[in-house]
């Protein structure tokens, strides 16, 4: 019987590599930890020796709901007000702070006095630099194979709790990982022309002579999986959960319109937004729940 709120994984793959005229072959390879239920959301993702390469672990029903942030040995704090508009805050974590900041989230707490202690000013650089550092390496390409694997095995995000964020971040930051790779091969004019950012998105809804690739439910029928959608639309299918207009029907069991989708595309169309902690780590995300930036 399959576990509804932990998950446990790895995948692996041999790869030849050239090293002074001789093909030496080795095997390459990530671990994979969640854990999702009503009072805590954790993701573990490691190499295989044993270094995490990304984590981070939530809890929901702590006052600011907090969530504890770890990329490449950086370790960054967000915390969400309790407001009508709740507005989430980053924070760097000093290193002489870094074990004892684990050791309270690993026990279910975190007092928000500590952020006195903390770099709200440059949390922002230090995690973007940190996430380029990641995905430099060949661990990202490995988690959207290891997402795509538990995909093919036939697990659904929404109904198996503790896969839907190992999906969503695998695949959100396996497509940034091409793009930055794209930039780098054809450069910043190239990208400029090419990568556009809006905040009101387009739904890609149905014009005549044009086939609907866009899901909807207002007539009760879902978009055909394999349809994209129509030349010039490749970035216009907000809401449909995947890439552009890709459907990733493993995540919410379906190619249509979902308000945790929604809410997610838009936070990664924002000016900045590729970036932002929720666009990448999409902490408490829910296929039927709107989700906030």
């Amino acid at each position: 019987m399959l576990d509804t709120t932990k998950l446990q994984a790895s995948y692996s793959r041999k790869t030849n590599r050239n090293v002074f005229n001789a093909e030496i072959e080795t095997i390459e390879g990530v671990h994979i930890e969640s854990e999702v239920n009503d009072n805590v959301e954790r993701v573990s993702i490691q190499n295989f020796n044993g270094k995490e390469i990304v984590s981070y672990h939530h809890l929901p029903n702590h006052e600011s709901k907090a969530t504890l942030l770890k990329v490449m040995g950086q370790s960054f704090v967000i915390t969400e007000d309790d407001s009508r508009h709740p507005r989430k805050m980053d924070y760097r974590v000093p290193e002489v702070f870094s074990e004892g900041v684990s050791r309270t989230f690993s026990q279910g707490e975190f007092d928000p006095s500590y952020l006195a202690f903390f770099d709200s000013y440059g949390a922002n650089a230090s995690r973007i630099a940190a996430i380029q550092e990641m995905l430099i390496g060949q661990e990202i390409p490995l988690m959207h194979d290891a997402v795509i694997a538990i995909g093919q095995r036939g697990i659904i995000g929404k109904e198996n709790p503790p896969a839907l964020p190992v999906m969503m971040m695998g695949m959100r930051l396996s497509e940034i990982k091409k793009r930055l790779d794209q930039i780098r091969k054809k450069g910043f004019e190239w990208a400029r022309k090419r990568i556009t950012f809006s905040s009101e998105p387009d739904d890609c809804r149905p014009k005549s002579n044009q086939i609907r690739c866009h899901p909807t439910r207002s007539n009760g029928a879902c978009c055909d999986n394999e349809r994209s959608c129509p030349s010039g639309k490749r970035d216009h299918c907000n809401g449909m959960c995947g890439y552009s207009c890709d459907c990733w029907k493993w995540l919410c069991g379906d190619c249509c319109k979902h308000p945790g989708c929604v809410g997610h595309d838009n936070c990664c169309r924002k000016v900045g937004g590729m970036w932002s902690t929720s666009c990448l780590f999409p902490i408490g995300f829910r296929c039927n729940r709107p989700y906030r930036c």
